[in-house]
């Protein structure tokens, strides 16, 4: 992270800040990172630029690359902008839906001649990409795929930053507010396959109903 460090010293980012708050914005709308590529820094200092929040995807990034995109956001615009960080699960995989899923896959993988490989464990750079966010700091750090743990969202919180998770489920969404996040990014069952869960299990429920159930807790 030498390199990404090294640029970082050459850009300015407030420190001391006061917690984000969407009411602060032009336009309370919420650019939404993408992990991947479809997140751009021209995205991201568009969406700034017009008002409202940018967000920088750090998912399947190393920590320098985020670095990179870090300082190519703020030498491009002075406006607040938050960063989606992956966070790690909690627990090993069952070993046997590991070997379930594979056989699945198994037919699909010898038709396009390819090697299934072998399960292994990544954070996607957890504490380098905590590290980052802690040291620069940005205004706001939202958390997918899981809830980091009470004391993370403390230190981050000391730093001036305001903590989001996205939650799924009344059980997730409960298990953020304890854990301290200033807020909750819900996704209800219309979003898909593709939404941020990391409590297996749970029944799907839609969105409206999911902000009714939080709200009479």
């Amino acid at each position: 992270m030498a390199g990404a460090r090294g640029r970082l010293s050459s850009v300015s980012f407030e420190s001391n800040m006061p917690r984000f708050a969407l009411d602060g914005l032009a336009h309370p709308i919420v650019q939404a990172p993408m992990a991947g590529g479809p997140s751009t820094v021209a995205m991201t200092v568009a969406a700034c630029e017009a008002g409202a929040l940018g967000f920088v995807a750090a998912g399947y990034l190393s920590a320098e690359a985020l670095g990179d995109k870090l300082v190519a956001v703020r030498e491009r615009t002075a406006a607040p902008f938050g960063v989606n960080v992956f966070a790690p699960p909690t627990g090993r995989a069952d070993p046997r839906s590991v070997a379930r899923y594979t056989e699945r896959l198994r037919g699909e993988a010898e038709a396009y001649g390819v090697a299934l490989g072998e399960p292994r464990h990544d954070d996607d750079g957890w504490q380098d990409k905590l590290a980052l966010v802690r040291e620069l700091p940005v205004p706001v750090v939202s958390f997918t795929f899981g809830c980091p743990p009470a004391d993370t969202v403390a230190r981050l919180r000391q730093e001036g930053i305001a903590v989001w998770v996205t939650v799924t489920s009344p059980v997730e969404a409960a298990e953020a507010a304890a854990a301290g996040a200033d807020a909750l990014v819900v996704q209800g069952a219309e979003a898909g396959g593709h939404r941020g869960s990391f409590r297996d299990g749970l029944a799907d429920v839609g969105l409206l109903a999911l902000l009714q159930l939080r709200m009479r807790r």
